[in-house]
C-alpha cells in the first residue's frame, strides 16, 4: 500500500515539527497566476526614453566577424538594433535605455576597446 502525506502526517506530530501548509502547483496555479497578470497596462519601462548608440568598428572581415560575434554574446546582445557591414567597416547600433547607457559604454570598452563610439541619437518610435 503507497504512503500518502498530508499537511498533518504522523511523523509532524510525532517529533514536534510543525506541519507545512499545502501550495497549488501545477496547471491550476499556472491559470492562477496568468490571470493575475493584468497585460493592458503597459510597464513602466516600456514608457521609458530611448535612444540609440552607433558603434564603429574597422579591419579586416575576419577581424569584424570575430568583433560581431563578441558583442553579440556578450550582455549588450540584446541591445542591438541592427548591424550594417561594408568592406572594412562595420556599424552597430544599440537601441538602450537612458538608464542602460553608464553599463553599456563601459561594457563596450572591456569587450571591444578599439571601437569608435558614437553620439547617442533619441529613439523616435
Amino acid at each position: 500500500m503507497p504512503a500518502t502525506r498530508n499537511a498533518t502526517s504522523t511523523t509532524a506530530r510525532t517529533t514536534g515539527r510543525q506541519a507545512r501548509p499545502i501550495v497549488s502547483i501545477g496547471p491550476a496555479r499556472a491559470r492562477q497566476t496568468r490571470s493575475s497578470i493584468s497585460l493592458s497596462a503597459p510597464l513602466a519601462r516600456d514608457s521609458a526614453p530611448r535612444v540609440l548608440l552607433p558603434v564603429t568598428l574597422e579591419g579586416s572581415a575576419d577581424y569584424l566577424c570575430a568583433q560581431r560575434r563578441a558583442l553579440l554574446r556578450s550582455p549588450l546582445g540584446v541591445y542591438v538594433s541592427h548591424i550594417d557591414a561594408h568592406r572594412a567597416r562595420m556599424a552597430v547600433w544599440f537601441d538602450l535605455a537612458r538608464a542602460d547607457v553608464s553599463f553599456a559604454i563601459h561594457t563596450l570598452l572591456t569587450t571591444v576597446p578599439d571601437a569608435t563610439l558614437g553620439c547617442l541619437r533619441p529613439r523616435l518610435s
